[in-house]
């Protein structure tokens, strides 16, 4: 667990430590990266480090703190950087694809990392984390809910929900965890993920259910 700093200095010190990590995670995954490199980019004592984490992973939970408080901000910035109400029902889903690709790409070791420590410490996250990360999650829904009357499903926005997760799910698994044999075996660029999973969400939502 990271104790909690007591005074401005130490807090300088989780945020070069945790800003350091970051940068060496652009590079090389978490698991190749030592706390002597960290030390070093971070211009922090051994001492510091151990006196505030108790080993290398104990900081994945701090910079999932980092990571989740600039992710709201991070979505809203590229949304508003489409023309969403221009656009039809396909091309909203497009683009929506691809707003998803890009933000797994652009910090990909990163999310690999936080994404391994949330699935091996379920329990490590509060209820108010899990309602925090909803409510994050209805924004990139909310570009698709004026085509509503466009999905003939008898919940469209339960459709909305399952489409959205179906999409995050494969970028997830292809982009962060690619080089895993279950991913490998199904080589695609990512011209062609955006393409595919455009027209899965699509055709998903404008096709009547069985």
């Amino acid at each position: 667990m990271v104790r909690d700093p007591l005074q401005l200095r130490s807090r300088e010190t989780l945020e070069r430590v945790a800003a350091a990590t970051e940068r060496l995670l652009e590079e090389r995954p978490f698991e190749e990266i030592t706390i002597g490199e960290i030390l070093r980019q971070a211009r922090c004592s051994s001492g510091s480090f151990y006196a505030r984490f108790g080993s290398k992973d104990a900081l994945l939970p701090f910079l999932y703190e980092r990571y989740d408080a600039e992710l709201r901000p991070r979505i809203e910035a590229r949304m508003e950087r489409t023309p969403w109400r221009e656009l039809t029902f396909r091309d909203a889903c497009a683009a929506l694809v691809r707003g998803t690709l890009e933000m797994y790409l652009e910090r990909r070791n990163l999310m690999r990392a936080l994404a391994l420590y949330a699935r091996t410490h379920p329990d490590a996250f509060s209820d108010s984390f899990y309602q925090q990360r909803r409510e994050v999650q209805e924004l990139p829904l909310a570009v698709l809910r004026p085509f509503l009357a466009q999905v003939p499903h008898p919940s469209p926005e339960a459709a909305l929900r399952m489409g959205f997760f179906v999409v995050a799910c494969a970028a997830r698994e292809k982009l962060l965890f690619g080089d895993a044999p279950h991913a490998a075996v199904t080589p695609v660029t990512l011209d062609g993920l955006t393409r595919e999973l455009t027209h899965v969400l699509h055709s998903y939502l404008a096709t009547p259910p069985p």
